[in-house]
């Protein structure tokens, strides 16, 4: 390898998770929206799939937004995507929680 490994950084780790819960509500939206009028709303796998895609994207973007892969071999790469995976997952719940605590109060329920 060429390049030395960069350490994860707080700025694009923040900037990472920002843009993340922006694309990821708007994915969910769209399928929430789409599920709906199928009328697969009442099933609780749509609502645990849709957790893991936006803990996935959100591990992805920060695992991109700090260039975890520069410097590092493959077996370094899986445990920085592991380590990305690990940063993501108490983000993700505090943001469904919100979520789920916002759809509450305007009326709505999972």
């Amino acid at each position: 390898m060429n390049a030395e490994p960069l350490p994860l950084r707080w700025c694009a780790t923040v900037a990472a998770i920002i843009l993340a819960t922006a694309v990821g509500g708007l994915l969910m939206g769209s399928c929430a929206y789409a599920i709906q009028t199928v009328g697969l709303n009442d099933a609780p796998v749509v609502v645990i799939a849709g957790f893991l895609g936006a803990w996935a994207l959100t591990a992805a973007f920060i695992y991109a937004a700090n260039q975890q892969w520069i410097g590092r071999s493959g077996g370094e790469r899986a445990e920085r995507v592991v380590l990305c995976l690990v940063i993501a997952l108490p983000i993700q719940f505090a943001v469904v929680t919100v979520a789920v605590n916002v759809l509450e109060r305007l009326g709505g329920h999972l």
